[in-house]
């Protein structure tokens, strides 16, 4: 089906805590995989978790997730 996009919303704090609960460091593939996404989209939301302070950068690919305080939301169109 050409010409039709998706709009997904997800609470990067619950995921954060979801991923936080088995391992502090996450890889954007464990990302990809566990959310059945392109290694692009992960990479994305990992990003996106980075910038709300939820997760921080530690290497190629790996995050280290710093789970805080309250709930937000990032809808990519």
């Amino acid at each position: 089906m050409a010409g039709t996009r998706m709009v997904v919303t997800i609470e990067l704090t619950r995921l954060a805590e979801r991923f936080a609960s088995e391992k502090r460091y996450l890889r954007v593939k464990d990302v990809a995989r566990n959310l059945g996404v392109s290694m692009r989209t992960a990479g994305k939301i990992l990003a996106a978790m980075e910038k709300l302070g939820l997760a921080r950068r530690w290497s190629n690919g790996v995050y280290w997730l710093n789970v805080g305080s309250g709930v937000r939301v990032l809808q990519e169109a």
